[in-house]
């Protein structure tokens, strides 16, 4: 009996652990995602500013280790920054995303000026939404490294 409950609390700690490294990798992927994003805002603008590059040819130019893995550059690559807005694999709050399709859907259609600015401006929201996000990932590390054991600690200490 001692064997069997000494396997279960093992079990249950390895299991709170494994839950709280998922917790920490899923937040900051989100916010690796979102500075990736501001990247790649930041190289459009300074491809139109520079180059007066196509799109198409802007978007095949670009790489991103984050963005690469969840098929963001994939499907910028293949169906442009609209599609690659609604991709599955991004982490994105529907907001962010709705203001990411604003963006795909603005861009291409000015002047030169116009693209800068336009850049400059979605540049500013999504650099804004990566701060909040690194502030709340700071915030609250502590709490999704620490709450899934101690919880399963807890319940051990109850049970046991």
């Amino acid at each position: 009996m001692t064997a069997a409950r000494l396997a279960g609390a093992a079990i249950l700690m390895c299991a709170s652990l494994f839950l709280s490294l998922r917790l920490t990798a899923a937040k900051r992927k989100r916010e690796r995602e979102l500075y990736e994003i501001c990247d790649l805002i930041r190289y459009v603008r300074n491809n139109i500013d520079s180059f007066l590059t196509p799109l198409g040819s802007i978007f095949s130019k670009f790489s991103s280790p984050a963005l690469d893995s969840c098929g963001f550059v994939e499907a910028l690559e293949n169906g442009g920054l609209s599609s690659a807005a609604v991709s599955e694999g991004i982490s994105l709050l529907s907001n962010e995303r709705r203001l990411l399709l604003a963006f795909s859907e603005k861009l291409g259609l000015g002047y030169r000026d116009e693209e800068i600015r336009l850049c400059d401006y979605y540049y500013k929201e999504f650099s804004e939404i990566a701060r909040r996000e690194r502030e709340e990932n700071d915030k609250k590390s502590k709490m999704y490294k620490y709450l899934p054991p101690l919880a399963a600690l807890s319940l051990i200490i109850i049970f046991i």
